[in-house]
C-alpha cells in the first residue's frame, strides 16, 4: 500500500498530466481543430465498450496522439507505446506530445518517427515526391 506522501505525489502528477492534456486540447481548438477531446475515462465501460475506445491521450483526430508530462523523456519507448495505440486505432499517423518544463504548451516536444514524417510530407507536398522506380 502507498505511503500518504506517495498518493500525494502520484496525485500531484496525475493532476499535471491532466492539467497538460487540457493545455493540448486548448492549443488545438484555438487553432480550429475543434473535434480534438480527452479519450473517455474506462470507468464503468463494458469490455465491448472498452475496445471500441480509442488508444491515445487526445482523440477525435486521424491521428493517435498520445501526451506527456515527465521528467525524462524516453522517446523509443513512447513511440512504441503510440505506434502500438495506431495499430489499435486502425491510424497511420501517431505521435507523441511530450511536455518542455516552464514553456508555453506551444512549445513541447512532438515526436514521431521518420517513416511518419515522410507520410505527412508527401501529403503535404504531393508535387514533390517522385513516384518510385520498378524494377524490369
Amino acid at each position: 500500500m502507498a505511503e500518504p506522501h506517495d498518493q500525494a505525489v502520484i496525485m500531484g502528477n496525475k493532476a499535471r498530466s491532466i492539467a497538460f492534456r487540457n493545455e493540448i486540447l486548448l492549443h488545438f481548438h484555438a487553432r480550429g481543430f475543434r473535434s480534438a477531446a480527452r479519450k473517455k475515462e474506462p470507468k464503468g465501460m463494458s469490455l465491448h465498450e472498452l475496445m471500441k475506445v480509442d488508444r491515445g491521450d487526445i482523440v477525435g483526430l486521424p491521428w493517435t496522439i498520445l501526451a506527456r508530462n515527465q521528467l525524462t523523456i524516453d522517446a523509443s519507448a513512447m513511440q512504441d507505446l503510440a505506434k502500438n495505440a495506431a495499430l489499435d486505432n486502425g491510424h497511420e499517423l501517431y505521435a507523441v506530445i511530450q511536455s518542455r518544463r516552464t514553456r508555453d504548451v506551444s512549445e513541447s516536444y512532438v515526436t514521431l518517427p521518420l517513416s511518419v514524417f515522410t507520410r505527412v510530407l508527401a501529403r503535404l507536398h504531393p508535387e514533390i515526391v517522385t513516384p518510385r522506380e520498378t524494377p524490369s
